[in-house]
Order: C-alpha cells, then sequence, then structure tokens
C-alpha cells in the first residue's frame, strides 16, 4: 500500500469516529478541546452499533496517544470540519502551515500504528 494511501485511510477513520462521536445519544467528549468544535445538536442523536462504537474507541483513546495535545486539537479540528482559519491563529499558524502539522500529525499516527503491530486491523479490518 502507497504511503499516502496510508495516511488517507488513517484521515478518514478520524473522520469516521467523529462522526460516531456526534452522533451517539450520549456525548461524552474524550478530550475537553473536542467541546470547543462541536455545535449543539449539530447532529441527530442516533442508535450507534457495538462495532462503531468499538472504532471510535480505538481511535479516539488509542491513535491520540501518539499525538501530543496542539496535534491531537489540529487533527480533531479537521475531523470535525472546524474553520481552519480559527485552528491556525490558535497556533498562529498560516493555513498551509496548519495543513502541514496535520498532514506530519497523520503520518505520526500512521507510524505509532506500525510500531504496535495494529496497522494490518486497522487498514484491513476498520475501512472508513
Amino acid at each position: 500500500m502507497e504511503f499516502n494511501q496510508a495516511i488517507k485511510i488513517i484521515e478518514q477513520g478520524f473522520f469516521k469516529a467523529f462522526n460516531i462521536l456526534q452522533i451517539m445519544p450520549i456525548r461524552v467528549y474524550p478530550f475537553s478541546f473536542v467541546k470547543n468544535f462541536i455545535k449543539p445538536n449539530k447532529a441527530p442523536k442516533q442508535a450507534v452499533s457495538p462495532k462503531d462504537i468499538d472504532f471510535m474507541d480505538e481511535v479516539l483513546f488509542k491513535w491520540f496517544k501518539a499525538l501530543d495535545n496542539d496535534e491531537a486539537l489540529i487533527v480533531t479540528g479537521y475531523a470535525l470540519k472546524a474553520k481552519r482559519k480559527e485552528i491556525a491563529a490558535k497556533f498562529n499558524l498560516s493555513r498551509q502551515g496548519l495543513h502541514k502539522r496535520y498532514e506530519k500529525a497523520l503520518a505520526k499516527v500512521l507510524f505509532y500504528l506500525i510500531s504496535q503491530g495494529v496497522i494490518d486491523k486497522v487498514l484491513l479490518d476498520n475501512r472508513a
């Protein structure tokens, strides 16, 4: 698998996990900064399958271990489709600089998953 394809799958995994988080009947946010990006009642609450919850837990609690707080905030902002300009301002970056940090964070997660020996499971079993 090509590096860019693997990064895209990691990105889609974050998007899927945060979409699941937004539609859960009870919303418990794993990080306090997530609340900054989620608008109240943005998505209708729905029943979520146990498989989806397991995937969300995998992403939010295991993948984020690879990231420092700033990287986690950037990835969260992207996954929740927050305004890039606002995220960039928080870090005093241009939008291009922000995107570079985002791409580096995704690569960091990819290499973390490879080092943990779970990359095959993530890429093959949990495609977003």
